[in-house]
């Protein structure tokens, strides 16, 4: 999994830089370890940037359970989450 992360952050600093702010242009990777943690914080990551859970710009199983999706919050910013498969449905 941290390959993965790394990936998707490394898109961002290539463009942006490596020592942003999370206020600055770029986007960030959130990363959940586990479904009850992203069940808890969903609904509040996604009314902070008013988005929609539906919106977002691609979602995949990355494999063994886990999923990544990016929302696309503007032409400069994403943001990339990755979380567990719900327990149960692995």
């Amino acid at each position: 999994m941290y390959h993965r992360i790394k990936k998707a952050a490394s898109i961002s600093d290539r463009s942006y830089g490596t020592y942003r702010k999370s206020v600055e242009m770029g986007g960030y990777v959130l990363y959940f370890p586990n479904y009850q943690i992203y069940r808890e914080n969903i609904s509040e990551i996604l009314k902070f940037y008013h988005i929609n859970a539906d919106d977002y710009e691609y979602s995949d199983e990355i494999g063994n359970g886990w999923h990544e999706t990016l929302y696309l919050l503007s032409s400069d910013d994403g943001l990339v989450l990755i979380y567990p498969q719900e327990e149960g449905n692995v």
